[in-house]
């Protein structure tokens, strides 16, 4: 028992010291950092306050100056950029007009070249088309004039006709009357058909065929109404004729009492 206590003090008692033992060296290493950093102090030469604010002012003006130096050089440097921009656009829009103008131009010839196709193709259709315009009236003119020498010839040998049934005291007043008239038709029609071709000619080469070709249509509907007109005219005189010498034929058979001579009798003429 007692033996237990003697252990138990004695580790008390060495716990003890070696507290003390520890805070006797850190009170050991903290006198010693104070020394240390007192002799650094004493060793140390002081500065005063109006050395440091003119370091402060210098070093604040250079760091100005040095600030003031670079912003001029990224002003010059902006202001060249700048510059350099403005000459690109101001490049830019010389391309541009340059470009515009070089489009223009050749529009221009595009259109001129397609107007010179448009007028050389129309002036080859100008020319296929007077070529059928002539054609074309030169058939009817052909057909026309074949019309009027038929009737023509019919009329002549009508009045043949006329003046030997005349002559055996046949009264044909009345159809050489109509037969006079079928040949003013025809004389009328002859007129205008001599002048057709020239008409043809002057309106195939006028600028504008389709108004000059209306006066042509009008020549030819003026030769076809006196065509139609002779016809008829020329029926007139054979019917006239027909009923004159049916008329004689009886009075001769009432005043003779015989058959009138087939022979008297004139032939119908067709166109």
């Amino acid at each position: 028992m007692l033996q237990d206590h003697f252990i138990y003090y004695m580790k008390t008692i060495t716990h003890i010291v070696i507290t003390h033992a520890v805070f006797l060296a850190f009170f050991g290493v903290a006198t010693l950092v104070l020394a240390q950093t007192s002799e650094t102090e004493a060793t140390t030469p002081v500065v005063s306050t109006d050395e440091s604010s003119a370091e402060t002012t210098t070093a604040r003006e250079a760091k100005k100056a040095e600030f003031d130096t670079n912003l001029e050089e990224r002003r010059t440097e902006f202001e060249a950029k700048r510059e350099e921009a403005k000459a690109n656009v101001e490049e830019r829009k010389e391309m541009i007009a340059d470009r515009k103008t070089e489009v223009e131009a050749n529009i221009e010839e595009r259109k001129a070249e397609r107007q010179e196709r448009i007028d050389e193709r129309r002036s080859q259709l100008q020319a296929r088309a007077q070529e059928r315009i002539t054609n074309l009236a030169a058939n009817v003119s052909n057909r026309m004039e074949a019309v009027i020498a038929r009737v023509q010839n019919i009329i002549d040998r009508m009045d043949t006709r006329i003046t030997k049934l005349s002559d055996l005291g046949v009264d044909t007043i009345e159809a050489e009357g109509a037969l006079a008239s079928a040949q003013l038709s025809i004389d009328s029609a002859l007129a205008e058909i001599s002048e057709i071709d020239a008409d043809v000619a002057s309106a195939v080469g006028s600028e504008d065929i389709r108004s000059a070709w209306i006066s042509v249509k009008e020549k030819y509907s003026g030769i076809r109404n006196h065509l139609k007109t002779a016809h008829t005219e020329l029926r007139a005189s054979v019917t006239a004729l027909k009923q004159a010498v049916a008329e004689a034929k009886s009075d001769r058979e009432m005043s003779e009492g015989a058959p009138a001579d087939s022979n008297n009798e004139p032939v119908s003429s067709d166109e």
